[in-house]
């Protein structure tokens, strides 16, 4: 927006205006700025970001009671949807705080909250993107070597590497020498890039948790078919064939998560 009048200088982080003789001009554009926000926002979260957190909730109701699932993958599949509530949880912490911030008219911004949210999203993004590969892989386990052979010990073991992984790496977020953070309008809380760190941050979580994640999910429910074509399987093969199907269909799912994650992030260096 443009508007009449001559800039001043506060601090180094931000620019405002000072008014010669358009303050109702000024006052208009601002008021109409805030509502914008604020539709979006509410838009937003009660109409993406509520009915997905819903639904996460109800699917982990479900794959807890269902009977039919082994353990091992019951475990793996809740894990993967808590780490999408995980991700949903910073989203809407992000559009609640904007709904907060215009409502109330706030001067002050809190850089920490902002990275807390950021932290959640990259790092229950990146925690989604892992279960999905997991999932993949402990069908391929599981219709290989039976269930029996795998120890839910062991998938725990592996669920808590995950957690530690995505959410250990992504803590990162919290220097500022990897990414900064500003409120664009004064509301949205908005990272930017710092240089070299948040280039190499990017780079390396792109190509561990999106193209790796992306590629697991792609080539091992596609080797898994095949197997079962292949091989003589003892059990109901109907079940596992059902199981590595599904993961094809994670595969949608994970390019959708690819495009999500990644994008972001590569806007960020922008």
């Amino acid at each position: 927006y443009i508007l009449v009048g001559e800039t001043v200088n506060i601090c180094p982080e931000f620019t405002v205006f000072k008014m010669n003789n358009s303050n109702e001009t000024a006052i208009g554009i601002d008021s109409q700025l805030q509502v914008s926000n604020l539709i979006y926002s509410l838009c937003v979260w009660l109409l993406l970001l509520t009915p997905v957190t819903v639904l996460d909730l109800l699917l982990l109701v479900a794959i807890a009671t269902e009977k039919s699932l082994p353990k091992t993958v019951k475990i793996v599949l809740a894990n993967l949807l808590i780490a999408c509530l995980v991700a949903a949880l910073g989203l809407t912490m992000i559009s609640l705080a904007k709904i907060i911030l215009i409502l109330c008219n706030c001067s002050e911004h809190s850089d920490g909250a902002c990275r807390v949210m950021f932290w959640l999203i990259t790092g229950g993004g990146a925690a989604r993107l892992s279960f999905m590969a997991t999932y993949a892989v402990l069908i391929y386990i599981i219709v290989k070597f039976q269930v029996k052979g795998i120890s839910s010990y062991r998938i725990w073991f592996a669920v808590v590497i995950v957690w530690i992984i995505s959410m250990g790496y992504n803590a990162v977020i919290f220097s500022p020498e990897i990414l900064e953070v500003a409120f664009v309008d004064g509301v949205t809380c908005t990272p930017h890039s710092s240089g070299f760190a948040t280039y190499l941050y990017t780079g390396i979580y792109i190509v561990i948790f999106c193209i790796g994640g992306f590629t697991l999910t792609a080539v091992i429910p596609i080797v898994t078919l095949r197997f079962i074509k292949k091989n003589t399987i003892t059990g109901d093969v109907s079940i596992h064939r059902a199981m590595a199907k599904f993961s094809l269909f994670l595969l949608i799912g994970n390019i959708i998560n690819f495009l999500g994650q990644a994008l972001p992030l590569i806007f960020t260096l922008a």
